[in-house]
């Protein structure tokens, strides 16, 4: 009996959270969920039963369940409580029940955090089942709830959990983890919680911020800036090639930085992509740049670098050079190379009282379709300001859930805005996301 006792209370303790805050990280979760779920105790400390301290209290949602997630569908109120599942290392299958829940603390954590739940103990409930009483749903930061957990495999599940996540976080202030649940364990993946596309939009800003050389020596593309695909309107897949992108091997992206003075997105959706040094399975590849609108459009097979030959082709090396052939007519501009010297006339070429188009264009090397997945997009992208009008906000929130529908992958929707006088032109907002 001693033996029980001891293993019981090692176990609670595992269960407890750190003593300087009740707040755990979402690995943190995941880790006490999954020791949890491996704990199979028959009582715990004081006679108390095993959901206690063991095991995880879930409640599925259905998609007509009310919303926000907290509140009692009819039936619970009616009947006075809500039917948890309890699930544990001896009693769960390969996959939780429902395609998105939310889990309870288990009962000693939830009472040292002033949260403690009452269990309904009259036989109603079904096997596998814990019958908690109602809450008060107008006081959802006293609902032991924490985290909601979702099916990867079906997208809507992600995209409902993080609705619910944005609900809970603009009743209380606090964001909930999301967890997964893939091979009998929970997981936590970063990019996934609707908090992560801040720190996208952090990282955008601070690139669009930095001009300085590569470590490397190479140009700014593989280091710093921002480059962007934009996309007309039109049920497609953002990230594929288009017809006319195949046919001249080249792909038009623009190179935001915060010295070029470029402030425009040709269309207003698209999608952000790393600095061209980041690993990825199939790296994005540059051929040239054009300082304005290279007009490319119309080039010949192959030919989107030398429509108008090269500006080393033709001998221009500098701005002088730049200036004496192009200066009243910069759209019929030669391309220039991806060395930082080119780069450096670009910016000095932009500095310039000239009439310009608001944006540059970086050349990629064509890619094979259909490989979402293994390209090293960043985030969507939507903006108010472009050049071609429309739809940005919805064009943006179309982009992002037809990737993750393709590729399993869920990104962020930021939003551009070159005219911000702070210097920070990438910002997040929770409610521009895609959800249901």
């Amino acid at each position: 009996m001693l033996r029980l006792l001891l293993r019981t209370a090692i176990l609670l303790l595992l269960c407890l959270p750190p003593f300087s805050s009740w707040a755990l990280t979402g690995p943190e979760t995941v880790q006490q969920l999954n020791q949890r779920l491996a704990a199979t105790p028959a009582q715990c400390v004081g006679g108390k039963p095993p959901f206690a301290c063991s095991g995880v209290l879930l409640l599925p949602m259905n998609e007509g369940h009310p919303q926000p997630f907290w509140h009692h569908d009819s039936e619970a109120q009616e009947r006075g409580s809500e039917r948890f599942i309890f699930l544990r290392r001896d009693r769960v299958g390969p996959a939780l029940p429902g395609k998105v829940g939310y889990i309870l603390h288990e009962g000693f954590t939830a009472t040292g955090q002033g949260k403690a739940y009452d269990v309904v103990e009259d036989g109603s409930a079904l096997p596998g089942e814990v019958l908690v009483r109602n809450w008060d749903v107008a006081a959802p930061g006293k609902v032991a709830v924490q985290a909601l957990y979702y099916d990867i495999a079906e997208p809507d599940s992600l995209l409902r959990a993080q609705r619910g996540q944005l609900d809970y976080f603009k009743a209380t202030g606090q964001w909930l983890p999301l967890v997964r649940f893939v091979a009998g364990v929970f997981g936590f993946n970063t990019r996934e919680q609707l908090y992560d596309g801040y720190q996208v939009a952090a990282r955008l800003n601070a690139r669009y911020a930095n001009t300085r050389p590569c470590n490397d020596g190479r140009a700014g593309y593989y280091c710093n800036g921002v480059i962007v695909r934009t996309v007309g309107p039109g049920d497609f897949h953002a990230w594929n090639n288009s017809p006319n992108s195949d046919r001249i091997h080249g792909v038009s992206f623009s190179y935001f930085r915060s010295d070029l003075n470029a402030d425009t997105m040709v269309y207003p959706r698209g999608y952000v992509i790393r600095e061209l040094s980041a690993p990825a399975i199939t790296p994005f590849e540059a051929s040239c740049v054009y300082p304005v609108d290279g007009a490319t459009g119309n080039a010949p097979d192959g030919g989107i670098c030398t429509l108008r030959n090269t500006c080393q082709a033709l001998g221009i090396h500098d701005l002088a050079g730049w200036l004496d052939r192009y200066r009243s007519k910069p759209r019929e501009g030669c391309s220039l190379s991806l060395s930082p010297a080119d780069l450096e006339l670009i910016r000095e070429i932009r500095q310039q009282p000239l009439t310009l188009d608001p944006w540059t264009e970086l050349v990629i090397r064509t890619w094979p379709q259909n490989i979402g997945r293994e390209l090293s997009i960043e985030a969507m992208v939507y903006s108010l300001q472009s050049f071609y009008p429309a739809d940005g906000p919805g064009g943006g929130r179309h982009t992002q859930r037809d990737y993750l529908e393709q590729t399993g992958r869920y990104l962020p929707l930021v939003k551009a805005d070159f005219t911000r006088a702070d210097g920070q032109p990438f910002s997040f907002e929770p409610g521009d996301q895609s959800m249901p």
